[in-house]
């Protein structure tokens, strides 16, 4: 995770947790909402489909303002407005914007939501690149959100990186996991013979995060067709011999 480090969001943090009682910290926390509003509302000139007429927020105060939504929302809040402030940040061209916008996807929203819209070719975009720390980010919101919708879109993505010569062991690794958490979902998102030759692949690597996210993706895969992969048991035994 990207560090970030503001005083506003700090100083915030340190009022709500000296609040004395609940109708306190609701107090202020509304009033923060409303700063936050009036402030995205007034620098929304740089976030497609807003009016704004203000300025366009800075990167800093862009993060600092999605912190603090995220804080809010996670003491139990309810959070009806900057999600698509929180979505840009998503596309954004430093990875600490980045790294914020997959975090704030992940938690504030569903696989369901409308919105989901406005960050799919994103997601698909990172997946797509060539860089693995874009690629793991994509992966990790993939994963977290889930849903058949997400994985029938994303599904064919997470597979090429699985078992691509381009991709890192890192991202193989989490490749693996994201798919784990897909195939439920769809489990025709990948044929047997396919999924067989892949985790075969996989279980042959020699980087023990790759070989472990393969036998968890293995796992779910047999819960859903527990006659399969017959031929995987020997590179599974071997695997556990050479621990």
């Amino acid at each position: 995770m990207a560090m970030f480090s503001a005083r506003g969001l700090n100083n915030f943090i340190s009022e709500l947790r000296a609040c004395g009682s609940r109708e306190e910290e609701q107090k202020r926390v509304d009033k923060e909402l409303g700063k936050i509003r009036q402030k995205f509302t007034q620098g929304s000139g740089g976030v497609a489909g807003l009016g704004g007429g203000g300025p366009t927020l800075q990167s800093y105060d862009r993060k600092k303002y999605a912190w603090k939504l995220i804080y809010i929302y996670m003491l139990g809040y309810d959070v009806d407005f900057g999600h698509v402030q929180i979505i840009s940040l998503v596309s954004g061209a430093k990875y600490s914007e980045k790294c914020l916008g997959y975090l704030g996807c992940s938690i504030l929203l569903k696989a369901s939501d409308e919105l989901m819209t406005l960050v799919i070719n994103s997601i698909r975009n990172d997946l797509k690149s060539r860089e693995a720390s874009s690629q793991c980010l994509a992966l990790c919101c993939v994963a977290n959100l889930g849903g058949a919708d997400l994985s029938e879109t994303m599904g064919p993505d997470v597979g090429a990186l699985l078992t691509s010569s381009a991709s890192i062991a890192h991202v193989r690794k989490k490749a693996a996991l994201c798919m784990r958490r897909l195939l439920p979902d769809n489990p025709e998102l990948l044929t047997l013979d396919d999924m067989e030759q892949r985790l075969g692949d996989l279980l042959a690597e020699s980087h023990l995060g790759v070989v472990t996210s393969a036998m968890s993706l293995l796992q779910t895969a047999l819960a859903l067709h527990p006659t399969a992969f017959r031929s995987l048991v020997e590179p599974c035994i071997q695997r556990l011999n050479a621990l």
